[in-house]
């Protein structure tokens, strides 16, 4: 997945994690080894899941390094996550235990993935405010184009049906799960506008104060939208609008 991220605030993180081995020698006493070490202070619970199901909860399936940046200010590197997208919420292996700990939703501000040498996913703990909705939605959003007005992803795994399997004379239902992200567009007051059809006329109504100036700068700058990355483009052609959000 290539990301393009404009004016992308990165979160400098540092591991705060050591090991240190010292041998001390006096001649009245014998040398004694000496081992510190220190595991970053996470919060959360133990995750076990009994879930089965057909599809992968998680948005990559092998833990993923990566960075983390908690409310407190407390700056974490080079741990193992994986960021379930069925539930929403992030997963750390605890590197002295090997444990999966759901980390504690609330301490977190933000955190980064590096599933390759070539790919940066950057996720924003955040409340949007979809305007259909009356209630504000807690969630953990990856920033895929960040300027006035910003376009995010809800990496969300939904159920999307059962499948039955025979075993033993016996039929056995599955849930079906499968990767079905929700794009919004964030305009400066925080609110958030659902991307909900993929297309150049889909977009220029949710602007509906300059939906003819949005139209026709999509028409003119942007090909058919159809993938992520179109949406990106879409968000940076949008951008360069000379408009006061």
């Amino acid at each position: 997945m290539l990301t393009l991220i404009k004016h992308m605030i990165l979160f400098p993180l540092i591991l705060i994690a050591g090991f240190y081995t010292g041998l001390a020698y006096e001649p009245e006493t014998p040398a004694k080894p000496e081992t510190l070490e220190q595991t970053p202070r996470l919060t959360g619970e133990v995750f076990v899941t009994t879930m089965q199901a057909d599809g992968s909860p998680y948005l990559h399936d092998d833990w993923v390094k990566g960075d983390l940046k908690l409310r407190d200010s407390t700056l974490v590197e080079g741990q193992d996550f994986r960021y379930n997208g069925y539930l929403d919420e992030l997963i750390w292996r605890q590197p002295r235990t090997l444990q999966s700990i759901k980390i504690n939703k609330e301490t977190v501000s933000a955190f980064t993935l590096y599933p390759n040498e070539h790919d940066t996913l950057v996720f924003r703990n955040i409340n949007i405010k979809p305007w259909y909705e009356s209630d504000e939605l807690n969630l953990y959003a990856q920033i895929l184009y960040k300027d006035e007005v910003t376009l995010v992803a809800h990496q969300r795994i939904r159920r999307t049906g059962e499948t039955h399997r025979s075993t033993g004379g016996r039929i056995i239902a599955r849930p079906r799960i499968e990767h079905d992200p929700v794009y919004y567009f964030v305009m400066p007051d925080g609110e958030a506008r659902e991307i909900s059809r993929k297309s150049r006329r889909a977009i220029s109504r949710l602007f509906p104060d300059h939906r003819r100036e949005v139209r026709s700068a999509l028409r003119r700058e942007a090909g058919r939208i159809d993938h992520e990355a179109d949406l990106i483009n879409a968000a940076h052609i949008i951008n360069q609008l000379d408009i006061a959000w």
